[in-house]
């Protein structure tokens, strides 16, 4: 069972995952829907301040929980790195 302050991010799974891909490929922060734009910037600023301890713990969730892992390529940033190692564990 996977537990830790990290977890919360599968929580908001879907949105996280969608805000994070939006958000690396536009190159910074933006509005989502019916949310203020100063609270998307901040979670997703908080996200990318955690990203390299968010891939790096699903990194080893991946490896601990798959049978057969498939471990994400590096696209280079590591906001896209962290959504493509917590897609990847969470099986989506």
């Amino acid at each position: 069972m996977i537990s830790g302050p990290v977890c919360s991010y599968t929580r908001a799974g879907r949105g996280v995952r969608a805000a994070g891909f939006a958000c690396a490929a536009a190159g910074g922060h933006l509005g989502a829907a019916g949310r203020a734009e100063g609270t998307v910037r901040g979670r997703i600023g908080r996200f990318r301040g955690r990203s390299e301890d968010v891939r790096r713990y699903f990194t080893v969730a991946l490896v601990a929980l798959a049978d057969a892992p498939v471990m994400p390529d590096s696209s280079g940033t590591p906001l896209v790195d962290a959504v493509s190692a917590t897609t990847a564990a969470i099986g989506r």
